[in-house]
């Protein structure tokens, strides 16, 4: 989130749908290597890679050699592939020339000991107990993600959990969060510890729950995040981003180009996952600034867009910080917030998510998903319901 609040003790996985043959042709033989394993088949034509889990090398030869083409994820044969256990076993059918339609399942990590239909309610009691830790463990797993980057030694992200250590949580940015690692969550980890559970995967499985239990939408989320051994991994302060930089315009520009570009992200999704403050409130200890975004800081809808639009907000100075926000009665927004109106391009996002609650659902759920999945691999699917 965009500033060190306290909260008031504050991509998806593609595969194919249908994968169509050509006719079987000898010359267009190739093989599939995994694991020192061999598969023989007819040369096809490939829909969607799956993801960075399970990968493979597919290797043809020179006369059946096409191009990948990666913006219309357009896969065909003859270039080094990325392909799963399923994706051999559905083509098997393919080297007879028949066309076959492939129902997508999950996939499951078949060493997977842990009960996740029980880490998730003990996640959800935690929030029953008190709701306004909700917001704070979404801010928590948000903070934990929106570190990622990937062209650095050190590239950050919820892949190690490194944030549960204290040199992260010292960062300005996580002032407020040490409650919810060492107080909250610390106690579900050493629950199911001798199971496999990992502290990045509590962590960002915390603000999937959290914006369930206040009433957003679900996020889609996988396993198998693994923790860093040391905090030697953490990354460096100031990568998340700013809550002001001096105008509305250096603010913009610093969330694209300094904090939301750098992840991957477009305008749609800065505007969404800006719809976050919808839940939650600052604290001038903890971040400078002070108050609710909205009047319903426990329960997620889309009035904070609402508001951005039709409040008026007064430029005001935090009398215990001095620092710059708006406010609206009770109300406030930070600079950064503001921007988003003020931007030609932000600012049609945000009278659409005002306008039209489920859309901002649908939008937020698929960006969220995807910040919590920045710089992992080899992630897998869990039932909540075994």
């Amino acid at each position: 989130m965009f500033a060190a609040m306290s909260v008031s003790t504050s991509p998806s996985l593609h595969t194919p749908s249908c994968v169509r043959a050509r006719p079987p042709s000898s010359e267009s033989s190739r093989m599939i290597r995994r694991s020192g394993s061999t598969v023989r088949f007819s040369s096809l034509a490939l829909g969607k890679r799956v993801s960075s889990a399970s990968r493979l090398s597919a290797v043809s030869s020179p006369s059946s050699a096409h191009n990948y083409d990666e913006d219309s994820q357009d896969l065909a044969v003859g270039t080094n592939m990325m392909l799963d256990r399923r994706q051999i076993l559905a083509a098997m059918p393919l080297s007879l020339g028949i066309a076959v339609t492939q129902t997508t399942q999950p996939v499951y990590a078949a060493e997977d000991k842990i009960p996740w239909g029980d880490v998730r309610k003990d996640l959800a009691k935690v929030i029953s107990a008190d709701a306004n830790r909700g917001p704070t463990l979404l801010r928590l797993a948000w903070h934990s993600s929106g570190t990622y980057s990937p062209k650095t030694d050190v590239t950050g992200g919820s892949e190690k959990g490194t944030i549960r250590y204290a040199e992260e949580l010292a960062h300005g940015a996580n002032a407020g969060l040490s409650p919810a690692v060492n107080k909250w969550l610390a106690p579900i980890h050493k629950k199911y510890e001798k199971q496999g559970l990992q502290w990045a995967d509590l962590i960002t499985l915390g603000g999937v729950v959290g914006v369930a239990e206040l009433g957003g939408p679900e996020i889609p989320w996988r396993a198998g995040r693994k923790d860093a051994a040391s905090p030697d991994e953490v990354p460096p302060e100031g990568r998340l981003p700013a809550a002001d930089k001096g105008s509305f315009e250096a603010t913009n520009s610093h969330l694209r180009k300094e904090v939301f570009y750098r992840m991957g992200f477009n305008d749609r999704d800065i505007v969404a996952l800006s719809g976050a403050h919808t839940l939650g409130r600052c604290h001038a200890d903890a971040s400078g600034y002070e108050g609710p975004w909205t009047s319903t800081p426990t329960k997620m809808t889309n009035g904070y867009f609402v508001l951005l639009e039709k409040a008026k907000w007064e430029p005001t100075e935090v009398p215990k910080t001095g620092n710059k926000q708006y406010n609206a009665g009770e109300l406030m927004m930070l600079p950064s917030d503001i921007a988003l109106t003020k931007d030609k391009k932000f600012a049609p996002i945000v009278h659409e998510y005002a306008t039209n609650q489920e859309v901002f659902f649908t939008d937020f759920a698929k960006a969220a998903s995807k910040l919590f999945e920045l710089g992992t691999v080899d992630l897998y699917e869990v039932s909540f319901n075994a």
